[in-house]
Formats: C-alpha cells, structure tokens, sequence
C-alpha cells in the first residue's frame, strides 16, 4: 500500500515536472523577447525557439523602434541559426561556431540629414546602458566569445530623414556579409553576442552605403589612450575578418 502510494506521488511529480516544462517551453520565445526588449528599450517579436544540443534556431524576430521614430521596425530577420554546441555556453571563453541570420531587414532613421544621432544610435547605447560599460566590465572581465563566422544574407535596407513616413528611401539590397573570427572581451557574454551581430551588421551597412553620419555617432573608445578615429568606432569592441559581397550604389 505504501510503495503504491510513493509510485502515485512519483507519477503525480513527473506529471507536474512535464506541464512545467512544456508551458516554459511554450512561452520561450515571448520570454525571450521580453528580455531582448528590456535591453534595448524597444518592442521585440519572435515567433518561435527550437532549441537542439548543437544549435539554436530563432524564427521571424522583429525589433520596433524606441519611442520618438516613426518607422514602424529597425530590424527583422526570418530565420537566425546559431551553431554551437550547448556546452559551449558554460564555458569562460564561449565559442560560437557560426551564425547565419537570413532575409535581414534593417530600418535607418535619422531626424534630419547629417545628425549623427538616429534610432540605431539610440539602441546600441540602450544595450551599452548609455556607453558606460565600465562597472560591467569589471564584473565580468573573465568572459569572452568569438564567433567563428558571422553571415548575413539578402539585408534589405529602408532610410528615413525626418518624420514623414512616405518619405522612406529603399536603398540596394546587400546579398551577403560574412566576417570571420568576430570576438569580444566587454560585458556578459548576451550582451557580447548582441553587440557583435548588431555593431558589424552596422557598421558594414553605413560603410557600404556612404552614410557615415550615424556611424560617427557610434562612437567608443579603441586603442591607446582611447582616442577614436575616423569612421572606427567600433574597433575597440571587436576584430574581426572581413569578407563580404555587396552593391554599393543608392536605390530608390
């Protein structure tokens, strides 16, 4: 009587422990987002998280704008494959062996032509609390990541000066950025992640397509006494190796 009773508790446990599971699982995604929104300081969207030993895959991500723009989105991706083993995560120097975000839309907004001051400035100093990194550092100066290949494919492009929506520039689509051996000693390894895959992805898309403005406006410290130079910005977070395959021409 007594070992049924304890088999009936043990089944009552397991059932418990698999309604538990499946309703975190279920709500992944939205919990993602509300992460990723709470560092960025914008709307965040995902569909769906299939989570495997060896690769997480994040479909249909959308990220608004903060508050004060007018474009609906700043970024969305269909489909974002990250390929690393789980172990990997647990480790001081975490190693991403590739990630591929395909059919990338990225939304540019400025509030007149020439500031330096638009909605992606406004998001990457979200995510680097203001571009004060230090007191993160310090706590957590012991953790790296490199990503081993970075790829974007098919980035559609929209710009914006002003508020006027009708007045959105669809520029020439990118086909493909791909950089090699990106990593990061700055700030926990989330934050590390999102910084990479954003400053790249940015500052390849300003480059390629001359607007040099909002890159300028990304500035941090690099290098010797922390001076910055001219359109590098960004080189004191990352290194990387670059390779890429795209237009460099406006289009209507």
């Amino acid at each position: 009587m007594l070992l049924r009773r304890i088999l009936i508790l043990i089944g009552i446990v397991f059932v418990a422990l698999a309604i538990a599971v499946f309703i975190f699982w279920m709500r992944l995604p939205n919990f993602a987002a509300n992460v990723l929104s709470s560092k960025l300081k914008a709307p965040v969207s995902i569909e769906d998280i299939n989570i495997k030993s060896e690769r997480i895959d994040i479909q249909q991500l959308e990220i608004g704008n903060p508050k004060g723009f007018v474009m609906p989105k700043a970024l969305s991706s269909n489909i974002i494959d990250i390929q690393a083993y789980w172990k990997n995560y647990l480790q001081k120097e975490i190693v991403i062996d590739r990630i591929d975000i395909n059919d990338v839309y990225v939304g540019l907004e400025f509030p007149q032509e020439g500031n330096q001051s638009g909605n992606w400035t406004t998001i990457m100093n979200n995510i680097r609390e203001g571009g004060d990194i230090s007191k993160e550092k310090k706590k957590t100066s012991d953790r790296s990541v490199l990503i081993k290949e970075l790829s974007l494919s098919n980035i559609d492009i929209e710009l914006l000066y002003g508020s006027d929506i009708s007045k959105v520039q669809k520029l020439s689509k990118i086909n493909n950025i791909t950089l090699t051996n990106v990593s990061s000693t700055e700030g926990i390894p989330m934050n590390q992640i999102i910084n990479i895959i954003l400053s790249e992805m940015l500052k390849k898309i300003f480059l390629d397509k001359g607007i040099t403005n909002m890159l300028e406006g990304l500035q941090l410290p690099f290098g010797g006494e922390g001076g910055i130079a001219p359109l590098k910005p960004l080189q004191g977070l990352f290194n990387a190796n670059e390779n890429e395959e795209a237009p460099s021409r406006f289009c209507a």
